[in-house]
């Protein structure tokens, strides 16, 4: 094989990942019979350092059967595939909220971010009747995710939109920036004999064409994809620990409790906390992947129609000469019309 067929997205989206549920969920099996948030602590203690079951005696020890595994390769491959559940289940309901909350990158880096939207789910029946079986089946799909993700939910609602922190992720490029994008993004659209309509995700065909220009910029862009793939799948982690944390140790003495746990409720609030920082990176480097694209898309010099250069130039590969005449400016000794400069 003349190149490794494992790629960063491979490690960092799916065997790290994978290997990290592997590991919460022995640990959390090794819970079973702990009842209290000190013996929680000292668990993590004992399952960080391999201690094994003969070690120690009481309820509360660990194994840390992982530690002590000599094939490697087997649960590397298991890794690997629990990566992908991970990766998938993320991709349908970390991305889903964040596009829902948020729309794509690609839509507020070009427009001002607007009011939260996660309840619209009008579009989803392209045009049949508002009350369609689809809608309704969209919007308790919204539901179910909005209470699957309540530690990301309500720290949106709370932290993202009345204390403005999502402005740390969501902002709008400046005016020249959003001026400069459009139009290129619409002689592109030209170029291709492709119609943009209200809603596209035409960005895809700006990454391909710029990822197949642009060769200095293709390892950042898929660095961007790694990470941001990578952080989706541990922000998924977190709030699944965080939800497993509340079912096992909150809820069974809600009800029954007779006074404040302060150790539990410090728990609770450094695993909200750690779910929705992730979540935060993770809307961070998607914005990054997306705003690379276009800056690539911005410095393309297959889109300027007229330029005068003061030496010779040799054409390279890039956009086919286009089949309408461009106007020259008569002053111009020499032009380029297509093709980056060499």
């Amino acid at each position: 094989m003349r190149q490794n067929p494992f790629s960063l997205y491979d490690f960092l989206g799916y065997v790290f990942p994978g290997a990290l549920s592997l590991i919460l969920l022995c640990f959390f099996v090794e819970l079973n019979e702990v009842h209290s948030v000190t013996q929680i602590y000292k668990s993590i203690g004992e399952f960080l350092k391999g201690v094994r079951p003969e070690q120690t005696n009481g309820a509360s020890a660990v194994s840390g059967t992982l530690f002590f595994l000599e094939e490697t390769v087997i649960w590397t491959i298991v890794a690997y595939v629990v990566g992908h559940i991970v990766a998938y289940l993320s991709s349908v309901t970390v991305e889903k909220f964040a596009i829902w909350t948020y729309g794509y990158p690609s839509e507020f880096l070009l427009g001002p971010v607007p009011s939260l939207h996660y309840w619209k789910v009008n579009e989803c029946c392209d045009g049949i009747q508002p009350t369609c079986w689809k809608e309704f089946i969209e919007f308790a799909w919204r539901i179910f995710i909005g209470l699957f993700l309540l530690p990301i939910s309500l720290c949106s609602l709370v932290f993202g939109k009345v204390l403005g922190m999502k402005s740390f992720f969501v902002k709008p490029l400046d005016k020249t920036l959003r001026e400069t994008i459009d139009a290129n993004k619409n002689k592109l659209a030209e170029s291709l004999h492709i119609t943009i309509h209200e809603g596209d995700d035409f960005h895809r065909v700006i990454y391909h064409y710029e990822y197949e220009r642009q060769p200095n910029h293709v390892q950042k862009m898929d660095n961007y994809v790694a990470l941001y793939g990578f952080l989706r799948a541990m922000t998924f982690i977190a709030d699944c620990a965080t939800l497993w944390i509340v079912i096992r140790y909150v809820l069974p003495d809600f009800s029954s409790i007779a006074e404040i746990d302060w150790h539990l409720v410090l728990m609770v609030a450094m695993c909200i906390a750690i779910t929705y920082t992730f979540f935060m990176a993770f809307m961070k480097f998607y914005r990054r992947f997306t705003l690379e694209s276009f800056m690539c898309l911005v410095i393309d010099p297959s889109f300027k129609e007229t330029r005068t250069i003061p030496y010779n130039y040799v054409p390279t590969e890039g956009m086919q000469e286009p089949t309408a005449p461009l106007s020259i400016t008569p002053s111009s000794t020499q032009t380029l019309t297509n093709g980056p400069v060499s």
